[in-house]
Parts: structure tokens; sequence; C-alpha cells
């Protein structure tokens, strides 16, 4: 069992200096303890011991360093969730090598820009995405691409052929706290993505405000089927388990009844979910059969979480916790722990151990109860900045306060009650999609002159993405169907408007700028009309 103090990891923690020191640690101290089960459709689970994964990371270390990289480079992740990543994160921080964990719901399209953005020398590539290699392959990708498997087959042959030690060091970690150790892209609001920049020492903070948040101990047992190129699905729970030396049960991708089952199997202490595969859950058949008593907490994040989903979790015995915060903020930034999960259900809690957060409006910052604002971060946890975007860093972070754009109020005791967003960020399933990105391809349409998408409240996904448009003259409605097939090979289809409004004018303020709030309503009554 480990010391669950946080300033007690925190001083062991900064005098190594190198994200990641944990895995070293627990190599020593339990070598056949259980670090990753792997638990994918293909194959029978499989397992490593932390002497098993630490040993990995040297060899991958040693094998980033006969391809040439060096501190300061970067290389590319494309793939489903897998114990190569965990293994590539922590061989780059002994390096001072930064990952970029891509989306693999994207077109190839749209990999394009972070891809050129960021530089990468290296692209990891899962061959199950053997459409989209093919697509990545035909275009112009600056860096060397590498299948996935090849590259972890070749360690584990190496792992094969080693003692029952851990290998020796290939050489003196490199790496330290003020390295770039992810490149993580989110939509912008100009509809192109951006790059947050996190260091280790923001991913090393981040744990530690899991480690506080969820109270962290050896003897866990961590569920995890988000994506990992989420920060959520990467940094909430799984990075922060291994710094305690708890157990991480991975699977490749969420699909209903396999967790379930994987629940039923493992008996899980945690697990991170968001609105969309709560709803999933809750609504399978096995959902009420499921023994959930080993779970001590569940955490949700992405966006707000309804009412009904929260009751639904409560029902069935296990605290629902919620942790809030963004790509930028690593991301926890704001904690409802699960002492406080039934008695404050609906709020996003308290700051973060190692995180500060507070509502401001145009007058300053914002001190009284109950009155909306704008939520601001600071931390160690925060971006360093956007990738090659100084203006946006600029904008984004004043006086060190990151500024989220998302509006919530405090109660009487200080827990906040986020309300809706300043920005117009759609998250539908828990993906982010930013409007303008939609908006620029559909007015390529031949038949669409204006073109405004929002987001409608949706019990399934939250929100689901809807497109206002005003045709060209003499030219007739396209269907959604047809619009959808139109952006096929250019937008990934969970960003794809789920409902089509064929409009005379779109409603605009006198500056011509459309009224997102006006069209809102107008939408939400030919809804209700329908």
């Amino acid at each position: 069992m480990v010391d669950s103090n946080a300033d007690v990891m925190a001083e062991s923690m900064m005098e190594s200096m190198v994200f990641g020191h944990g895995l070293a640690h627990w190599a020593a101290q339990r070598p056949d303890a259980c670090a990753i089960e792997f638990r994918s459709e293909s194959a029978a689970p499989a397992r490593l011991s932390y002497r098993e994964l630490y040993s990995l990371v040297l060899l991958a270390q040693q094998d980033l360093i006969e391809r040439g990289l060096v501190a300061g480079d970067r290389i590319a992740w494309l793939g489903w969730n897998h114990p190569a990543l965990i293994v590539l994160v922590h061989a780059a921080a002994q390096l001072g090598i930064a990952v970029v964990p891509l989306n693999y719901r994207l077109t190839a399209h749209e990999l394009n820009h972070p891809l050129f953005d960021a530089q990468p020398k290296v692209l990891l590539i899962d061959t199950h995405l053997q459409t989209l290699q093919h697509a990545l392959a035909t275009g112009e990708i600056a860096c060397e691409a590498l299948s996935m498997e090849r590259w972890w087959q070749t360690l584990l042959d190496r792992l094969a052929h080693i003692s029952d030690a851990v290998p020796a060091p290939a050489v003196k970690s490199t790496g330290h706290l003020d390295h770039d150790l992810m490149v993580v892209y989110s939509s912008g609001t100009t509809g192109k993505p951006k790059g947050a920049v996190l260091t280790q020492r923001a991913l090393w903070f981040n744990n530690l405000n899991s480690i506080h948040a969820h109270d962290l101990v050896s003897s866990d047992r961590v569920l995890v089927a988000l994506p990992t190129f989420h920060v959520g699905g990467l940094n909430i729970m799984l990075l922060p388990a291994l710094q305690v030396g708890a157990q991480v049960i991975l699977m490749d991708r969420f699909e209903p009844a396999a967790f379930l089952n994987a629940i039923s199997e493992t008996k899980p202490t945690l697990s991170i979910l968001v609105p969309a595969v709560m709803r999933a859950l809750i609504a399978h058949p096995q959902w009420l059969n499921t023994p959930l008593d080993s779970l001590r907490m569940l955490n949700a994040g992405s966006s707000i979480i309804p009412d009904d989903l929260i009751a639904a979790i409560h029902a069935r015995g296990v605290p629902l916790g919620q942790v809030y915060g963004s790509t930028e903020t690593a991301p926890i930034a704001i904690v409802l722990r699960a002492e406080d999960a039934l008695r404050k259900a609906g709020s996003t809690g308290l700051p973060a151990i190692y995180c500060d957060a507070r509502l401001v409006d145009e007058a300053g910052p914002i001190h009284a109860a109950h009155q909306v604002g704008e939520i601001q971060i600071k931390g160690p946890n925060i971006l360093r900045a956007y990738l090659n975007l100084p203006q946006a860093t600029e904008q984004a972070i004043q006086q060190g306060w990151y500024a989220t754009g998302d509006l919530a109020y405090r109660d009487q005791e200080g827990y906040y009650w986020v309300v809706g967003r300043a920005r117009e960020l759609i998250i539908s399933g828990g993906e982010n999609v930013y409007p303008a990105e939609v908006e620029t391809l559909l007015e390529q349409h031949a038949a669409i002159a204006q073109a405004a998408v929002i987001g409608l409240p949706d019990h399934q996904w939250g929100e689901i993405v809807c497109a206002a448009v005003v045709l060209r003259p003499d030219t007739a409605a396209p269907t959604l169907e047809e619009l959808q097939a139109f952006m096929h090979e250019k937008l990934a289809r969970f960003k794809q408007p789920r409902r089509l409004f064929v409009l005379d004018t779109l409603p605009r303020t006198a500056l011509g700028k459309v009224q997102k709030s006006v069209l809102c309503d107008q939408l939400n009554a030919l809804v209700q009309a329908s």
C-alpha cells in the first residue's frame, strides 16, 4: 500500500525530476504485481507485470535512440487503446520527447493539419486502421510511418531474451520536468485544431490531482475504456494509477457488453466514464444484473452530466464523482470526490489539490455565491502554450490564468456548478465539435449560401450537431444524407450534422454576426412543433 499523502508524493516526484519515475520504483518493490491487463476483442486478456512494463519502457527508450530521436523531437500515435502507448509515453519522457496522440476517428484529410503542425519524426499507426493508413500513405507525410503492432512485437521479442532482472537503462535519462511531454489537439474557434502543449511538470501535477481526487492506492484496479488519444482516457486515471502501483485494466475500445463483462470478471474499484458511455451502459440489458459492489467510485467528465444519469448510477449504490477540465488543463482542474457525490450531485466539486480556480465577469473576479461567471484555471497542470500559436496562447493565458470559456457559479460552500459554455463548443458523445469547422465545409456545398451550426439537447449523446442553412438562388435543398455523404471524406462522423434545417435567413446582429442564441430558440421551436 502506498502513502496516499499527496505532499509526500510531490516531494518524492520532484527529486527524480522526470515523469513516470514510479514505474522504476514499483518494478523494484513489487516486480511481479500486475501493472496492466489488456483486454481486446480479438485476443485473450494479456497481463504485464511492473517489471515487464518498466523493462519495455527501457527497451523502447533504446529503440527511440536507435531511430535518431532526441530531446525536443515529437512522435505521433494513431491507434486504438494499447499498452504500447503507455510504454511510449514513459520512454519519451526519459528522453525529453513529446508524444502526439491523434484521434483515429478523424479522416485522413483532418489529420493533415496536426501532422503538418507538430512535425513528428515518427508516426506509429495501428493496422486496425487500414483504410486510414492507406489514405495517409498516399498523402505527403513528412515523417517515418511505422506499424504499431510490429514495433510492439519487436519490444516483446527483446523482452523475451533478457533475464528476469530489469535491463540497465541504455543511457542516462535526459528528460526533465520542463520538457514537453504531450501535444494534444482539440478543435479551435477558427475551425482549425490547436495543439495544447503539456509539459512533464503538467502531467506530474495532474497525476497528483488525480491521486488526491480518487484516493488512489496500490490496491486499486482501474478500468479504462475511454479512448486514450483524449486526455480524459489517458490522464484522469490511467497514468496516475501506474504512479501509485495500482493495476490498470485497459480495453482496446468501449463496447457496453464487454465493459460490463470486464466489471464482472476483473472487479475494478474505479473507472472513468462520459455521458454517452453512461447512457449506453444503463440502457444495456446486462446493466441491472452486473454486480457493481467492487466499485468504490465511478467518475464522469467531458460535459455537464444529466441528472437522470447521475440518479441511475447512484441507484446502483455507486458514488458518481465528476472531473471538470479540458485538454488545456491536462485535464483535472475541479473535482467532486466520492464523499461529496451524493450530497452535491450535479456539482463539479472543488478545485483540485494542486490547482486553483476562480470565476470572473467583465468587472473582474467574482466572490459572491450563486453569481455566474467564466471559469479560469491556474496551476502547474495547465498547458505551456498552443503549438505555433503565440497569439492564441496569449489570449488564453493571462497572468497565469487559463480562460476556459465555460460558465459556472459557486454555492455557499464554494462548490462549482457548471451552467453552460460561453464559447460555441458542442460536446456530442464526449467528442468536441466546433461549429466553425463544420460551417466552413457546409458552405463549400454548391447549394448552400450560408450555414450556422449549433448543438441541440439529445437524450443519448448529450448534444447533437444541427445545421441551419440558407440556399443559393435556384437550387434544391440537399437531404441530410446527401450532406453527410458530401462531408464523408473531410469530416469525422461525430462532427457531421444529425439534423438539417433549411431557413430563409439566419438571425444576425447589426454587425452581421449570427445570433446563435436566437437561432437555438428558433430551432428548438421547430423541433417541438415537428
